[in-house]
Order: C-alpha cells, then sequence, then structure tokens
C-alpha cells in the first residue's frame, strides 16, 4: 500500500507536468494556429506523452522491462485514455458550453486514475 501511494503521488506530478505540456499545446495550437480544438488537443497528448512515458518508467515506476513492449503498452493505455477524453471534451465544450480548456482540466482528471491504473498494473509491471 505504501509503495503503490507513492507512485501515485509520483503520477499525479508526472501527470501535472504532463498536463501543463498537453494544455500548452492546446492553447498554443487552437489559439495561434487555428487548428481545430480537438486535434490540438490529439497533438497536446502526443508529445506529453513521450514526456510522461520517460518519467513514468524511470521514475514512478522504477521499471528495468523491455522498453519497447512497455512503450507499445503504455501508448496503448494513454490511446485507452485518450478514447475516453476525447468525447469528454467534446460533450462539455459543444453541448455544455463551457471553455475547452476547462473542459480538458476536467477530462484530463477523470481519465487521470484510468492512466494510473493501467500503467501500474499493465504497462510497467514487471
Amino acid at each position: 500500500m505504501k509503495q503503490t501511494l507513492k507512485q501515485l503521488s509520483r503520477f499525479l506530478l508526472s501527470s501535472v507536468v504532463g498536463f501543463f505540456i498537453n494544455l500548452a499545446i492546446l492553447y498554443i495550437f487552437t489559439e495561434f494556429f487555428r487548428v481545430y480544438y480537438i486535434a490540438s488537443a490529439i497533438i497536446g497528448f502526443m508529445v506529453s506523452h513521450l514526456y510522461s512515458f520517460g518519467f513514468n518508467r524511470r521514475v514512478t515506476f522504477k521499471s528495468k522491462g523491455k522498453i519497447h513492449i512497455q512503450w507499445s503498452k503504455f501508448f496503448f493505455a494513454n490511446i485507452f485514455a485518450l478514447v475516453i477524453n476525447i468525447p469528454i471534451l467534446y460533450i462539455l465544450t459543444e453541448y455544455l458550453g463551457i471553455y475547452y480548456l476547462l473542459s480538458q482540466i476536467i477530462a484530463s482528471i477523470i481519465t487521470f486514475f484510468i492512466n494510473f491504473l493501467l500503467s501500474k498494473h499493465w504497462a510497467f509491471k514487471d
């Protein structure tokens, strides 16, 4: 239990940094490059994913497994979370009229625990 709490706190740290990377890209691509906010969210996800993988592999889970297998699992776990995130982002923004950045914050909070559980019990399980 103690180890899981440490991992959860490290995962939270990683997620917060990754979230700000994602949010910055979402904002810059949407506001300055006029990219549709859903496409910007996917681009932000892809960039922050690279950071998150490295941090979580080395720091959060201190994993020594095969990197190509772990990356594949981590990628698919994050795609699963993205498939949940994007509809939430869309519904909150288009149907409830919530500002897209706030919608992304809400969607990210919802998918945080999904990401943690899949990362801990599948992607980085040695």
